[in-house]
């Protein structure tokens, strides 16, 4: 029977089934149509090749357009018609779904209707499309430690009561039926360091600019809701790394900001052949500023993150501030008391060299330099004619840091003809002699000078080792601009003698530059960012990361260096993987004695020449072999080499904010 059915007039079997106003209303479809309304047939008939059903092509092209100040969400599914087929219903639907194509469209000309929807991209293949339609909701396995014991404790006042923790974690941690919109919107926003009522407002202002409906009402709490969220989910994946990672470093800094204080940590490990830098928290700081406080206040979080950290963690990299460095209750020292042996303690050297530069621009004409310029730029600053003539202001010198009496001194310098001019005329009681002018590009050539050695070792990838040669490359640069050389007396005290200074032996402010030449020049060949239990120089024991250092070490110093660090090797090396670091080791040196091109490009590795190199640079040459000795290598250089890139990453979290707010997560995530 439904063959017999099949072959007759498929409307007629239709109109037979309908009431007989039904009847009245049935219309076959007309071919007419398809190119008037803009229809695609979706159906036929099997047999009779009668059409079935269409479709709506504006749906298919172009998407249902949104309506401004429309509260719902505009629907995505294509407009079907089936029999029977009434014109009025295609203009109903293309009147109030597509009013704009659809008063173009009618416009056309019947040829330029025939190729209207050839160039258009399928409503389905495009962004709008994508953003619009319901996506799943993100997924994620985050441990409860690190909810309860890091959010909780951390990204929360201390002061708030248990419902409202509660109430916040059910918040956070739930499946969010609203989509992902809403959490790829934020996230991007606070990555762009706004805080979480910029992001807020922005969100608001797109609806409203753009009446996109899909984007709906955001809620007030529905930033930092998400901003915690994201700091779980990067926890649990820094948990991950740590948990595959045979060794790995941090990097702890002190500041304060608005009366708040932080101690911002930062960790490097070795991960798939790359060292990784990871910023893992800027931990309030409630209490005083105690070594002890600052390690009470870290140890929580590795205790989740890591829970044999003790066992694995190679070293800690602090600023040269006592409670990060002293000898007795110095937060170095307590992580050094509880770690494995070979345990390594690092003093930034770039702040090492910014002391020694201070200490340097302080001496110069024997202090009269530094107190003279501070005074001239408390006088200049209150000229308001030379500021509008010269369209300049002249930086504060700071006492903190070194890079401000290079501004200075630059500054000074662009602006010597107006500034000695105003000078002279107004005659003030803080005018700087002839001489001092003089002083000061020489120490302007001597900051840029330590400028290059600062900026090429600020990276978040340079080494220990690297940023020891880069001071010494600093102090042999030095000898050379100012023409000294560096003599070794008995007791082995670095002396440096400048070949020039008879020539100005009856200057007595060349003499005095000349000294303080010679001492910085003394002060930085001296400095070592490793350093022993009692905060002194470690000289020596910088450990090797790249082959050019591996090459250089005897058997078996490479054995006595595998046994320091074997405690942290059974955490993830097998016994075989540790005899194959030295059999590698071995075929390193043998290949290097042998080959003359692999050979050559290590020794152009080695070249003062050469830039500062990073890990991943430095084994290239090896193509791809001695992966066991790599990774130890690797692991060896997760030290960091200070703390100068964990400063610069701490400054994005000093914005402006409320005075009550004290949380990290309250500003900026």
């Amino acid at each position: 029977m439904a063959e017999q059915d099949d072959r007759g007039n498929p409307y007629q079997l239709i109109q037979a089934r309908m009431s007989g106003k039904q009847q009245g209303r049935s219309t076959p479809f007309q071919d007419s149509h398809l190119l008037e309304f803009g229809l695609a047939v979706s159906e036929r008939s099997s047999t009779s090749g009668f059409i079935l059903a269409v479709a709506c092509r504006f749906c298919m092209a172009f998407g249902r357009e949104e309506k401004v100040g429309y509260k719902r969400k505009v629907t995505q599914t294509h407009k079907f018609y089936k029999y029977p087929f009434r014109s009025e219903a295609y203009r109903n639907h293309l009147l109030s779904q597509h009013p704009s194509r659809w008063a173009q469209y009618e416009q056309l000309s019947s040829e330029a209707k025939r190729v209207f929807f050839d160039d258009v991209k399928p409503f389905r293949a495009t962004i709008r499309s994508f953003a619009s339609e319901n996506q799943a909701p993100i997924v994620v396995s985050i441990g409860t430690r690190i909810v309860d014991e890091i959010i909780e404790q951390i990204l929360l006042d201390g002061d708030e009561n248990n419902f409202s923790w509660e109430r916040a974690k059910k918040a956070a941690f739930k499946r969010d039926d609203s989509g992902t919109h809403y959490f790829h919107l934020i996230v991007d926003y606070l990555s762009y360091e706004m805080s979480f009522r910029m992001a807020l407002s922005v969100l608001t202002n797109t609806k409203q600019r753009t009446g996109l409906a899909f984007i709906g009402s955001c809620s007030p709490d529905l930033p930092s809701k998400y901003a915690r969220f994201v700091c779980a989910m990067n926890l649990q994946k820094i948990k991950l790394l740590l948990c595959a990672s045979w060794t790995f470093s941090i990097a702890l800094d002190m500041s304060t900001h608005m009366s708040a204080s932080y101690l911002d940590t930062w960790i490097r490990l070795f991960h798939c052949g790359q060292t990784i830098n990871l910023h893992l928290l800027a931990i309030p700081m409630y209490d005083s500023h105690t070594g002890e406080a600052m390690f009470n206040s870290i140890i929580p979080v590795l205790n989740v993150l890591c829970p044999d950290w003790k066992e694995v963690m190679l070293g800690v990299t602090t600023d040269g501030e006592r409670k990060m460095t002293g000898s007795s209750k110095g937060i170095a020292t307590r992580f050094q008391k509880v770690c494995s042996s070979g345990f390594m303690r690092v003093w930034c050297g770039l702040h090492q060299l910014d002391l020694v530069l201070q200490k340097a621009f302080k001496a110069a004409r024997k202090g009269q330099f530094h107190s003279s310029m501070t005074s001239t730029i408390a006088y200049l600053r209150r000229q308001a004619k030379l500021i509008r003539t010269m369209n300049s202001t002249a930086p504060l010198l700071q006492d903190t840091r070194w890079e401000s009496m290079l501004k200075c001194c630059t500054w000074f310098k662009s602006n010597r003809i107006k500034i000695a001019t105003h000078l002279a005329m107004e005659n003030p009681a803080c005018k700087p002699p002839d001489k001092w002018w003089l002083c000061l590009a020489l120490i302007q050539l001597l900051s840029k000078r330590a400028d290059i050695t600062f900026r090429s070792l600020e990276s978040y990838t340079a080494l220990v080792s690297e940023q020891v040669e880069a001071l010494k490359r600093l102090s042999r640069n030095l000898l050379s601009v100012f023409g000294g050389r560096a003599v070794l007396d008995a007791d082995r005290v670095i002396l440096v003698q400048l070949e020039s200074t008879h020539v100005f032996s009856d200057d007595r402010t060349m003499l005095d530059f000349a000294l303080v030449i010679a001492n910085l020049v003394a002060s930085v060949n001296i400095i070592e960012p490793e350093r022993n239990n009692k905060n002194e120089p470690l000289e020596g024991n910088t450990p090797p990361a790249q082959p050019r250092d591996l090459i250089k070490l005897k058997g078996r110093y490479i054995s006595a260096l595998i046994n320091l660090h074997r405690d942290r090797l059974h955490s993830q090396w097998s016994e075989v993987e540790i005899d194959m670091i030295e059999q590698e080791h071995a075929a390193l040196t043998d290949l290097y004695a042998s080959q003359a091109e692999f050979r050559r490009q290590i020794d152009e590795a080695s070249s003062e020449l050469k830039t500062v190199t990073t890990f991943e640079d430095a084994w290239k040459d090896v193509c791809g072999r001695f992966q066991m000795l790599r990774r130890f290598a690797g692991g060896l250089a997760t030290t960091f080499p200070g703390t100068s890139s964990v400063e610069s990453g701490f400054s994005a979290l000093k914005v402006e904010k409320k005075t009550f707010k004290k949380q990290a997560d309250e500003f900026l995530p």
